[in-house]
């Protein structure tokens, strides 16, 4: 949590020293939340996304990097351990 932390801070100017800091900020900057984790995860896609979130304000059915294709199995099998 502290790197990832570290990495939205450099990332986005901020100077977030408690997860409670972060959690608020998801809160009110969701796609940016989300991009970043897709990046600090380095998540390796077999197609991009076209865009974060298609629908956030309905939550429930919303569409979550809209246009993305992942190989699950590669994404996890390319860490050791």
């Amino acid at each position: 949590m502290t790197r990832f932390m570290g990495f939205i801070n450099s990332r986005y100017l901020k100077g977030f020293r408690s997860y409670c800091e972060l959690c608020d900020w998801l809160i009110h900057s969701t796609p940016d939340f989300w991009a970043a984790m897709w990046d600090f995860a380095e998540i390796k896609p077999v197609r991009g996304y076209e865009t974060f979130v298609d629908g956030l304000r309905k939550f429930r059915g919303a569409e979550w990097f809209v246009g993305a294709r992942l190989d699950f199995g590669g994404n996890l099998l390319r860490q050791r351990g």
